[in-house]
C-alpha cells in the first residue's frame, strides 16, 4: 500500500509513482470481454495479453465460438486465425485498417466445426488492423498489431 507519512520525506514525488513501484500491475476479466487492472497486484492475470486472450475466450464464447485464437499477435506479417463453431452458420472474416479500408474479406457458408487459416499482411505498413468476424449472433473485434 502507498500512504503519505505526512512529513513530507516520503520516497515518492506522487501517488502514481509509489503505486507503479510499490504494486506489481495484475488484471482481472469483468465478464464483459474486458480487462482491468484491480490495483491490488492481486489479479489473476500477470499480464494484459494473458488476460486479454482469456477475457476473449468468454466473450466470443458467448456469440457461438470456441477455441478462438489469433496468434502471433503482435505479428511481422502472418496471422493465424483458430476457431471452432457449434453450429452450423454463415460467418465473414474481415480485415479493416486504421482509415476503415477492408484489406481482407472471407466469407464462410454454413460453417460448422472447426476453422484454422492465416492471414497474409506483409505487403501492408507497420500498423493497428482491425480483425471483425460477423455472426448472426453478433460481431467479434480484435485488433491485430503488424511491427
Amino acid at each position: 500500500n502507498c500512504y503519505d507519512p505526512g512529513t513530507g520525506n516520503g520516497q515518492f514525488s506522487s501517488l502514481s509513482q509509489c503505486q507503479s513501484s510499490c504494486i506489481v500491475p495484475s488484471w482481472d476479466c469483468d465478464g464483459q470481454g474486458n480487462c482491468y487492472d484491480p490495483g491490488t497486484g492481486n489479479g489473476l492475470y500477470s499480464s494484459l495479453v494473458s488476460c486479454e486472450s482469456e477475457c476473449s475466450y468468454v466473450y466470443v464464447y458467448e456469440i457461438g465460438l470456441t477455441n478462438f485464437k489469433i496468434y502471433p499477435n503482435p505479428s511481422n506479417n502472418i496471422f493465424n486465425l483458430e476457431f471452432s463453431s457449434l453450429i452450423k452458420r454463415d460467418l465473414e472474416i474481415r480485415v479493416i485498417n486504421s482509415i476503415g479500408e477492408i484489406i481482407y474479406t472471407e466469407n464462410l457458408k454454413n460453417h460448422i466445426g472447426e476453422y484454422s487459416n492465416y492471414i497474409r499482411l506483409e505487403e501492408y505498413s507497420k500498423s493497428i488492423y482491425f480483425l471483425e468476424i460477423y455472426t448472426d449472433n453478433g460481431i467479434i473485434n480484435k485488433k491485430l498489431i503488424l511491427q
